[in-house]
Order: C-alpha cells, then sequence, then structure tokens
C-alpha cells in the first residue's frame, strides 16, 4: 500500500468494523500538525487483516469544481510526515515484532533517503 499503485485507496470507499475503527483511533494529526489524509488510517487498516471486496457499488464519488480532494497535491514535506505517521501505526498495530521490522526497515531506508531538504537526520 505504501508503494503506490493497485488502488490502494479503494479501501476507504467502503464499510468498516466500528471495533477496528475503534482499535486505530480514527484519522490522527500527522507532524506538521495536519490531518494525515487516508494514508496512515488504511494502512493501519491493512494491518489488521485483508480487505474484502463487495460485489455492488457501495457509493460514488463526486468532484465538484472546489473540492478539496481533487485539488490535493502532497509537498515533498507533507509526503514525509504522513508516511512518518505511517510508521508510529505500525508501532501502534497488534503485530509481531518481526513484522513490524520487515515494514519498518524499508519504510525507514525510503524516509530517510527521500527526506525534504529542510529535514535533517538525527
Amino acid at each position: 500500500m505504501l508503494a503506490g499503485g493497485l488502488k490502494w485507496w479503494v479501501p476507504n470507499r467502503g464499510v468498516f468494523r466500528l471495533s477496528m475503527a475503534r482499535q486505530i483511533g480514527g484519522l490522527k494529526l500527522h507532524g506538521a500538525g495536519e490531518f494525515s489524509t487516508d494514508w496512515p488510517w488504511l494502512f493501519h487498516m491493512s494491518l489488521l487483516g485483508k480487505f474484502l471486496r463487495v460485489p455492488e457499488t457501495l457509493c460514488f464519488k463526486y468532484y465538484k469544481p472546489g473540492s478539496l480532494s481533487r485539488s490535493w497535491a502532497f509537498t515533498p514535506e507533507q509526503r514525509f510526515e504522513v508516511l512518518w505517521a505511517c510508521l508510529r501505526e505500525l508501532w501502534n498495530a497488534n503485530i509481531s515484532s518481526t513484522a513490524k521490522l520487515d515494514i519498518a526497515v524499508p519504510l525507514v531506508q525510503y524516509l530517510h533517503h527521500n527526506r525534504p531538504q529542510g529535514v535533517t537526520a538525527a
């Protein structure tokens, strides 16, 4: 999902179990003080189990000329903060430490090598 492609956003147009939504804690602010888009939410959902497809349309999404989601474009800084928020969701997930490391290592490497110019390594 984090690598992009494969229509990872499709599950956001679906139905979720309330218990899973409560377990994740909803949409959260990322390090820049903004809501983290749907990525951390969907990423954490993907760690809870496979998404299932429903063979019917559940909703339609309409874009209006002033739609925020239509004009949304990540700045490098926002993308960095959103991926860090995904990393936080990984640490909070109820999966094994081995699974966390298998996912975290390439993500941290990606973040390290693709950090925006204003972000320095600690």
